[in-house]
C-alpha cells in the first residue's frame, strides 16, 4: 500500500516537472514593415471620438480629429465631397514639382504618363474632394443592428481621419471616379497626395492601426454585424477592409526603387491591367491563371509585402495570395516572389524546449525512485 502511494506521488511530482517545463506558446509576432523616413510623424498627437452629424463633410471630420483650423465654409454634406476631382485641390501646392515618365522595367508594360513623385512633406490632410468608403454600399436589407453600426462607423471622426486605403480600393465609388479622372486627364497629383496621406494619416499611423483593429473586433460582435457576416456581401466586404487596414496602408507607401514613384500609381498608369488587379487581391479577388502581370520591381515588392502579412492577418486569404504568387512566378521565374506564410518562431522555441523538459523529467524520476528504493529497504 505504501509503495502504491509513493508511486502515485512519484507520478504527480513528474507531472509537476512537466508542467513547469512546457513552454508557453506565444502567437507569432505581427510583421512590421519598415516605414520610410519620409513619413515620420509625432505620435503624441491626440484624437477625438466625436460622432459627426450627417451635415458635416469629410474634410471637416479630419479637421476636427486633428485639431487643424479650417474654413467655416466647409459645411457641405458627405455626398458633396464625392464630386469630380477636376475641381482645384486645396493642397496640390504641397506636391513636389519633380515628376517622371514611368517606364515599367522587367516586363512588357509601359506608361507614357508623367507621374509625380511622393510629396516632399507629409500632408496633414488629404486633398479635397476626399473620397468616402462604402458611401453607396450600405443597404437597409442588412439587419438593423449592422446597418446602424456601419452608418455610425462611417460618420466617426476617427474612422474618417484615418482614411482606409483598403476600403477606398474595394468599396468607394467616389475613389473610382477619381482614378478614372486621373487616367483620362493624365493628372495624377490628386491621387499622389491622397496616397501620401493614407500612408501617414492623422493623428498617427500607429493609432489608426489600433483603431481599425478595434473596429474589426466590433463588427464581428452579434450586437453589430455578427449575424450578417454569414450572408451579407457588404458586411463581409467591410470586415475585410477593416482587417486589411494596416497591410494596405503600408502597401500604399511602396515606392519603385528605379523611379521613386508610388508603385500603386504605376499600376494605375500601366498599360497592363493585370498590374492594377494585383492590388485587389486583399479584397478577395482571384487572379485568373491566364493573367500576366508585369515582371517589375513593383509586382515583386507588392506580392512579397502581402506574403509577409498573410500569416498574421485573418482577413487576407492565404490560398488566394499563394495562387497569385504561383501565377506570377510561372511567368517571371520560380524565385521572383517568395511566399512562406507559415514561418514563425513558435516551432523553434518548442523544439528547443523539448530537451529541457526531458532532462528535467528524468531528473525528477531518478530522485523519486531513489527515495522509494531507500524506503523499501527500511520497511
Amino acid at each position: 500500500m505504501r509503495v502504491s502511494i509513493l508511486a502515485t506521488t512519484a507520478l504527480l511530482v513528474a507531472s509537476v516537472g512537466y508542467a513547469a517545463e512546457v513552454p508557453r506558446r506565444l502567437p507569432p509576432e505581427r510583421p512590421r514593415p519598415a516605414r520610410r523616413a519620409l513619413f515620420g510623424r509625432d505620435d503624441n498627437e491626440t484624437t477625438t471620438t466625436e460622432t459627426l452629424d450627417s451635415s458635416t463633410d469629410v474634410a471637416t471630420a479630419i479637421i476636427d480629429a486633428t485639431g487643424m483650423v479650417g474654413s467655416s465654409s466647409t459645411s457641405a454634406s458627405v455626398a458633396d465631397v464625392t464630386a469630380s476631382p477636376t475641381a482645384a485641390s486645396t493642397t496640390e501646392s504641397m506636391s513636389t514639382t519633380l515628376s517622371t515618365t514611368s517606364s515599367v522595367t522587367g516586363g512588357n508594360a509601359t506608361s507614357t504618363f508623367s507621374l509625380p513623385l511622393p510629396p516632399s512633406s507629409v500632408p496633414t490632410a488629404p486633398p479635397t474632394p476626399v473620397p468616402t468608403p462604402m458611401e453607396t454600399n450600405i443597404s437597409s436589407s442588412m439587419s438593423t443592428a449592422c446597418y446602424t453600426y456601419l452608418l455610425n462607423l462611417l460618420k466617426s471622426a476617427d474612422f474618417i481621419s484615418c482614411l482606409p486605403f483598403s476600403l477606398l480600393l474595394s468599396a468607394s465609388s467616389a475613389y473610382k471616379t477619381q482614378v478614372s479622372a486621373a487616367t483620362t486627364t493624365g493628372n495624377f497629383t490628386h491621387l499622389d497626395l491622397l496616397i501620401a496621406y493614407t500612408v501617414s494619416p492623422q493623428p498617427s499611423a500607429e493609432q489608426c492601426d489600433g483603431n481599425y483593429t478595434t473596429y474589426l473586433a466590433q463588427i464581428s460582435d452579434k450586437g453589430n454585424c455578427g449575424s450578417d457576416l454569414v450572408n451579407s456581401a457588404v458586411a463581409k466586404q467591410a470586415q475585410r477592409g477593416l482587417g486589411n487596414y494596416a497591410v494596405m496602408r503600408t502597401a500604399a507607401g511602396i515606392v519603385d526603387p528605379d523611379t521613386g514613384v508610388y508603385c500603386y500609381l504605376e499600376a494605375v498608369a500601366s498599360s497592363n491591367p493585370a498590374d492594377l488587379y494585383l492590388w485587389s487581391l486583399p479584397a478577395g479577388n482571384i487572379l485568373p491563371a491566364t493573367s500576366t502581370p508585369t515582371c517589375s520591381n513593383c509586382s515583386a515588392l507588392l506580392m512579397n509585402h502581402l506574403g509577409a502579412w498573410v500569416g498574421n492577418t485573418t482577413t487576407l486569404n492565404s490560398t488566394l495570395i499563394s495562387s497569385a504568387v504561383s501565377t506570377i512566378n510561372n511567368k517571371c521565374g520560380a524565385n521572383f516572389v517568395t511566399f512562406n506564410p507559415t514561418t514563425s518562431t513558435t516551432s523553434t522555441n518548442s523544439s528547443a524546449a523539448t530537451p529541457r523538459f526531458l532532462a528535467a523529467t528524468a531528473l525528477w524520476a531518478t530522485v523519486v525512485l531513489n527515495i522509494l528504493f531507500a524506503w523499501a529497504l527500511i520497511l
